[in-house]
């Protein structure tokens, strides 16, 4: 029989009401029905104690390919097919349709033991419309599979049983309360507990068991310890649930906890006990001694928890030995370990964390992939504690953690949390991310278009040899004047009176003589005054006054382009598993900087993040706007524009050998001084900062071969397209 009756055990549910290998299914007639060959109004396998209120399949919840990827459905609807066969319509869509060879398990209903009669230890009571269940209710004998329904908001009344164990779900049972369509909880039930025995389990869900609590209320009606067991081993899901009136200590080891409420009597003795196979995804506790591991179970272990509101608890977590509790999103008033319940203080930690959970997507919807999705730390790690990428629909999932607690001794606070996302062709998104709170949203990236490379890989290989460095003192530019001798790259540069050293990277502009330097492996001493500066190998110069800017990131562009470097850089920060530099790059731009170099209007450009500016050296064509140093100042390297000067007779032809210098006005600052080619042309490169007044003169020198010329002056201004001036020279006869 699959139902049997009695005072000892009690009322036991040993089968499914119907279960069978399905045969031939072409008789389908959409994603909603399913061909079975028996009819369990009137010959169930091996059982005729079907109840009045679901006499046939309808109403009743079926599970298909109950030892796979199961499909649990509503029945909602039977008509008979060819021959002996049913077609069963079900409430919702199949994922898949049953095929042949597929099984197929229907539920009893609880008003199927009601028809037992009043061997049945089940009654239902007209007045409160809940079943009364006087003896134990056993589903399962720990070999046979076989499964019981309290669905469509029936209630079930369990008086005391006179036992320890009032209702158990052995090894193979099934118990299902209430049921999901269309992903919401509905049609659960109430279940009311009357025990007259101290510590009498409510249900005891043995290893192997399984079971959903959906959509309904589990309600305690009498002061005395009521609680639930799951043990390890077991597959019970609690969703959208409240047990209520706990009264002592229960075990949801295997067990999902999803949108449930747990109310106890403000007891230290009502624990959650839970384990790592336990699944908690939203759960408030009011009135219970908070979350536990298994009694004095000291081994090593990890329980993770997430959206847990505690409410009036005796503890929040009792935390045992080798114990590490990750608590993801909780509601709490935990701020210190002093707050936690230590039952040792051995190897022991809690880590409040909060969730990251982006939908990454461009402007018109469509989902990116690929994308990364990071986080950033600053204040205690300095480090990215988050690194993950979007899947096909554009999701992308972390933690990190915001406090530490560990071993009832201290307490460690992460903060100056970034959120940073980036995907290759689109321009980063960046945002501070409280510490104290968890993202969930979406994120739109914009195209970017200043990437001009073909693909990432490209870029890639294009910008191969270009580094990131870091040294342990800011790089910095000089100017200097009055040099002499030779100044090369890899020289050390040494200012003796104060003892500032540095090594060129590159003379940025200018040459041995005159110019700017870009130094690395800085010492920590600033250049100062009008020192002398030398290398040591013969070239000495005059420092510029307060002309050292600081800049502690630095590229070196290998000599490639700046666009190269641009889209170099961005391959860099978008790669789905990131280098060591592209990691380097995200924790220097924090919550502050997207890009390290930027392509505005102007030219290529840099920002400082937070006090880091950024210089680039060796790099090749491009127009440079600026760099910004550390203190926010831009540096911006000079614009080479020409100086000329161009000499003819009064017959307008060229004059050779003509004498043309230009000085500035200022200072006498030589800026030119050469001769006249065949073309009558004297000219010199000369690097644009600014305006400047000048005078120049011009003469043809009395020991030059040929005709003279009286000399000329004049004034005159340098602007950002150079200086051009022609002359006319009159003969000198009398020369």
């Amino acid at each position: 029989m699959s139902i049997t009756y009695g005072s000892s055990p009690g009322t036991v549910i040993t089968e499914f009401a119907a279960d069978e290998t399905l045969g031939d299914q072409a008789q389908q007639t959409g994603n909603n029905t399913v061909v079975v060959s028996n009819t369990i109004s009137t010959s169930p396998p091996g059982n005729g104690q079907i109840g009045t209120k679901f006499s046939s399949y309808v109403g009743r919840l079926c599970i298909i390919n109950i030892a796979g990827t199961p499909q649990i459905r509503m029945i909602s609807a039977e008509a008979a097919g060819t021959g002996s066969t049913r077609i069963l319509t079900v409430s919702e869509n199949w994922t898949t349709n049953p095929i042949q060879t597929d099984t197929i398990h229907v539920f009893y209903d609880v008003d199927d033991i009601e028809t037992g009669g009043a061997g049945g230890g089940i009654a239902l009571n007209a007045k409160t419309g809940l079943y009364e269940l006087s003896n134990k209710l056993t589903i399962g004998d720990g070999s046979l599979r076989s499964g019981l329904q309290i669905n469509t908001a029936v209630g079930m009344e369990c008086n005391d049983g006179g036992s320890t164990l009032q209702n158990i779900v052995k090894s193979s049972g099934y118990l299902y309360m209430g049921y999901r369509q269309a992903g919401v909880s509905i049609a659960g039930s109430i279940n009311t507990f009357v025990n007259n025995v101290a510590n009498e389990p409510t249900w005891q869900f043995q290893s192997g068991a399984k079971g959903k609590i959906i959509d309904s209320l589990l309600w305690g009606q009498l002061p005395y310890a009521l609680f639930y067991e799951c043990a390890s081993g077991s597959a019970i899901e609690f969703t959208n649930s409240k047990l209520v009136n706990l009264t002592y200590a229960s075990t949801f080891f295997g067990a999902t906890l999803t949108d449930t409420a747990i109310l106890g009597k403000a007891a230290s003795t009502e624990l959650i006990r839970l384990s790592s196979t336990s699944t908690v995804d939203g759960l408030v506790l009011v009135k219970t001694g908070g979350l536990a591991t298994a009694s004095g179970d000291t081994s090593t272990e990890t329980v993770t928890v997430r959206d847990v509101v505690w409410v009036g608890n005796y503890y929040y977590i009792s935390v045992n030995s080798n114990k590490t509790w990750k608590v993801i999103n909780p509601t709490w008033n935990v701020t210190s370990y002093t707050d936690l319940n230590w039952l040792t203080s051995t190897a022991n930690y809690v880590y409040d964390q909060k969730s990251i959970d982006a939908v990454v997507q461009k402007a018109d919807g469509t989902k990116i992939q690929n994308a990364n999705v990071i986080v950033y730390e600053n204040t205690t790690l300095a480090d990215l504690v988050l690194e993950t990428y979007t899947d096909s629909l554009g999701v992308a999932s972390g933690l990190f953690t915001y406090k530490l607690h560990s071993t009832n001794s201290s307490t460690t606070t992460y903060g100056g949390h970034a959120l940073r996302v980036d995907g290759w062709s689109y321009f980063p998104y960046t945002a501070a991310q409280l510490s104290t709170s968890y993202f969930n949203g979406t994120v739109v990236l914009s195209p970017d278009t200043n990437i001009v490379a073909a693909s990432q890989s490209a870029a890639l290989s294009d910008g191969s040899g270009i580094t990131w460095n870091s040294d342990t003192n800011p790089s910095s530019i000089i100017e200097f004047t009055v040099g002499t001798g030779t100044l090369s790259v890899n020289d050390t540069i040494t200012q003796a009176t104060s003892g500032a050293t540095g090594v060129v990277t590159k003379i940025v502009d200018g040459d041995s003589a005159a110019g700017t330097v870009h130094l690395k492996s800085r010492n920590a001493t600033a250049f100062s005054g009008t020192y002398g500066l030398s290398n040591g190998s013969g070239w000495t110069a005059t420092y510029t006054a307060s002309s050292q800017q600081d800049f502690s990131k630095w590229i070196d562009g290998n000599n490639k382009s700046m666009q190269v470097i641009h889209d170099y850089l961005a391959a860099l920060t978008s790669q789905t598993t990131l280098s060591a530099t592209g990691e380097l790059i995200h924790e220097w731009g924090k919550e502050n900087q997207a890009r390290v170099l930027y392509l505005g209007s102007s030219g290529f450009y840099t920002e400082k993040s937070g006090s880091l500016g950024v210089f680039i050296t060796n790099y090749g064509a491009g127009t440079i706007a600026y760099f910004t140093d550390n203190s926010g100042v831009t540096w911006t390297p000079p614009t080479s524009v020409t100086l000329s000067i161009t000499a003819k007779d009064t017959s307008n032809q060229p004059i050779q050998n003509v004498q043309c210098a230009i000085f500035k006005t200022s200072d006498n600052t030589v800026l030119m001084n050469t001769d006249t080619l065949s073309n009558g042309v004297a000219s010199t490169p000369y690097n644009y900062v600014g305006d400047v007044d000048i005078y120049w003169r011009a003469r043809k020198s009395s020991v030059a071969t040929g005709t003279k010329y009286y000399p000329q002056s004049g004034t005159g201004e340098v602007s950002s397209s150079g200086l051009a001036i022609t002359i006319t020279l009159i003969e000198d006869s009398n020369a």
